[in-house]
């Protein structure tokens, strides 16, 4: 798992539970909040900083992945939602 500089104990539970669902579905957790966030109507669009040319493709490439409603209720079932 990534290392993260400080996270409080609800992100890093929060963290813990959809790592390993976007790894089972091969994709990174980049690419599963990306998804999640355009599949949430009352988002408008996700805003992604990017520092290196990497940073720009990895998120343009993160938006391609279209979570289903299915697994959208997993994740929020997993997180107590």
């Amino acid at each position: 798992m990534a290392k993260f500089r400080s996270v409080s104990p609800a992100a890093a539970q929060d963290i813990a539970i959809r790592v390993p669902f976007a790894e089972q579905n091969g994709r990174t957790l980049l690419e599963l909040a990306f998804s999640w966030l355009l599949r949430v109507p009352t988002v408008a669009s996700v805003i992604a900083g990017a520092t290196t040319s990497d940073q720009i493709r990895a998120n343009a490439n993160a938006a391609g992945w279209e979570i289903s409603k299915e697994d959208l209720a997993q994740i929020d079932r997993a997180a107590g939602g």
